[in-house]
């Protein structure tokens, strides 16, 4: 409730942000206040009404705390929690100095009745911050009187339910009764590694960062399945300047087939080869291809259906890491696993799928030299 008039705001005023809030409606009001404009205090009084809305309508008269709804600072202010009634309500940032006065701040419930005969109870509150105006700037000081709207007609917005209110819907919310962040499907993820721990085999664990948390078991592993690729976080070991995979490299490749196996909506990978820039470029091409094919023929050994993989070798076209260093040219001499195609309706259906096997963390695709 207030009333406009122009001014030029000066370098001790302020801006008090105000968002009236119900987690289906919000309002944004936002306040000049100039130390010098406002009376030294102002009576308490109710909220300004609900009104009918596309989905239904307040039912319970809303009510502030009786005194504490208004905050009165005549003080440097510091970072501090407001207290009202005993109760918690709202953080002030640092100022450096102000005198502000009027600003509602509290909270109280409504109950909404939709036209279906449903209803929900919601806690509402307003809320403000405080932040140093642009001085010099012409805009409006804004004077609180009691009894005069801020428009015409409120304008309210409406969201989808959530019952947990974590900011995700219920419609995309696993886990609609219990609160958790966007990034875990709105579960609780205790270990942060995007799998919710419903579903996380390993809940105190992280599973590897770059995994695909809808395909994923949520455990350390050094074989999983990412959003375009399959990654690997040890080497595949070839027999110097030879295709010929050396025996230590056999289980890493069987827990490749056996994701491969367990993931019927990768429908195609390229098996890719590289090398680092040591030798000519067609030998190293020549290397790469024929070592990306050593592993195709592996893999399709051990019951991976060929129809499902191709491989192709990129010599040292595709580096990613410096050639000038040792330590870049073992990061470039490596095979990968992309996903060329994938059906996502079916990984979709099949979020909770049992994911990759246990192993290590690091993230070291590097194969041995070539030469």
């Amino acid at each position: 409730n207030f009333t406009e008039d122009g001014i030029v705001l000066r370098p001790d005023t302020y801006v008090v942000d105000t968002r009236f809030s119900t987690g289906t409606a919000e309002n944004f009001v936002e306040l000049y206040v100039d130390p010098e404009t406002l009376p030294t205090s102002l009576t308490p009084s109710s909220p300004p009404p609900m009104p009918e809305g596309p989905k239904g309508a307040m039912t319970t008269a809303p009510s502030f705390p009786p005194t504490g709804s208004l905050l009165l600072v005549n003080k440097r202010l510091t970072k501090t929690d407001v207290t009202i009634s005993g109760v918690t309500v709202g953080r002030i940032h640092p100022l450096t100095e102000a005198s502000i006065h009027g600003v509602r701040w509290g909270c109280y419930e409504v109950t909404w009745a939709y036209p279906d005969d449903s209803s929900a109870t919601e806690q509402v509150c307003t809320v403000a911050s405080l932040r140093p105006a642009n001085p010099g700037g012409p805009s409006a000081a804004v004077y609180l009187e009691e009894g005069r709207p801020d428009r015409d007609e409120p304008e309210w917005r409406y969201g989808p339910p959530d019952r947990d209110r974590d900011g995700v819907a219920d419609s995309d919310d696993e886990c609609p009764d219990e609160a958790g962040p966007e990034s875990s499907f709105g579960c609780p993820d205790g270990d942060a590694d995007r799998v919710p721990d419903y579903r996380d085999d390993c809940p105190d664990k992280a599973g590897p960062a770059k995994a695909d948390p809808r395909r994923s078991d949520g455990c350390p592993a050094r074989v999983f399945v990412a959003a375009e690729s399959i990654e690997i976080t040890e080497k595949i070991y070839f027999q110097t300047n030879r295709s010929r995979i050396k025996p230590e490299s056999y289980d890493l490749l069987d827990e490749i087939a056996a994701i491969l196996n367990a993931h019927d909506e990768i429908k195609l990978v390229e098996i890719a080869g590289h090398t680092d820039s040591q030798g000519r470029d067609a030998y190293n091409l020549k290397l790469s291809d024929a070592r990306a094919h050593a592993v195709k023929d592996y893999l399709v050994a051990h019951g991976v259906d060929e129809s499902r993989l191709v491989a192709k070798g990129y010599g040292e076209t595709q580096p990613k890491a410096d050639n000038d260093t040792e330590e870049g040219r073992a990061m470039n001499r490596r095979v990968e696993f992309r996903i060329l195609e994938q059906d996502v309706r079916m990984i979709e259906q099949d979020a909770d799928e049992v994911g990759p096997p246990e192993g290590p963390e690091e993230n070291d695709t590097a194969a041995p030299p070539a030469e």
